[in-house]
């Protein structure tokens, strides 16, 4: 990494973002989006990964990290929404009481 005469990094946070067209809309939110407007650059102008990190501000580890698959999110999303919903029947219950 490389470092200013104060000793911060001289590295820009991401600013753009490739949409499925190619189009800018704004500043990357999250590291797949990130991925994908890496993997966008290079596809397009044929340069390597390090060079389209470079160019948009990324440190690789962001572009080379494999994330983890959540095999049991479905379920946890079902049971949150199973107790929302009988919150929900709690409250109007307590509140025709009144």
């Amino acid at each position: 990494m490389e470092l200013g005469a104060d000793g911060t990094s001289n590295r820009q946070p991401s600013r753009i973002s490739c949409g499925s067209n190619g189009a800018v809309t704004g500043k990357l939110l999250n590291p797949s989006r990130r991925r994908a407007c890496i993997n966008h650059v290079r596809g397009q102008f044929k340069i390597s990964e390090r060079h389209a990190c470079r160019a948009l501000g990324q440190y690789r580890s962001t572009q080379r990290r494999i994330p983890d698959s959540r095999g049991d999110e479905e379920h946890l999303v079902a049971d949150m929404i199973e107790l929302t919903r009988s919150i929900v029947y709690m409250a109007t219950a307590v509140l025709q009481l009144y």
